[in-house]
């Protein structure tokens, strides 16, 4: 009996995932087979099963743009780094990045791992910040 309330509470919040993918334009993926899936276990004939989602199509400029804006990587940081040794380092943690983000665990488990990216570049934002201001001070420059 509890597993049918579970179910019957799980519905309307499965329901709202078909709505927001229609509405964000996201037609294929294995999180919506699997809401789809649950859906029509739960009650078959569900409206939502018939929603029809147009998928949207992204052109690269907003791709890039999106991106861009999505990014925690101070813009002026990210230019310092490509002229020097630290474009090789940004390189290899936008793959680990990449890597974490395609990995099949679960979403804490991402954010997790992100976050210990974002703690280890702040660490090193400062440790960077501490030798800029240790140099400044040795050439006497505010």
């Amino acid at each position: 009996e509890k597993n049918l309330e579970a179910m019957d509470a799980a519905l309307p919040k499965d329901e709202g995932a078909i709505a927001a993918a229609a509405n964000l334009g996201i037609a294929h993926g294995i999180w919506l087979d699997s809401v789809r899936a649950r859906i029509s276990f739960i009650n078959p004939n569900s409206q939502a099963l018939a929603t029809q989602i147009q998928e949207k199509v992204v052109s690269d400029a907003e791709a890039s743009k999106a991106a861009a804006a999505a990014s925690p990587i101070n813009p002026a940081a990210q230019g310092a780094a490509v002229g020097g040794v630290a474009t090789d380092d940004c390189a290899k943690l936008m793959k680990r990045i990449g890597n974490i983000i395609g990995m099949s665990s679960s979403v804490d488990d991402k954010i997790a791992q992100l976050h210990g990216i974002g703690t280890d570049a702040q660490r090193q934002i400062s440790k960077e910040q501490d030798s800029i201001a240790s140099l400044k001070s040795k050439l006497g420059i505010q």
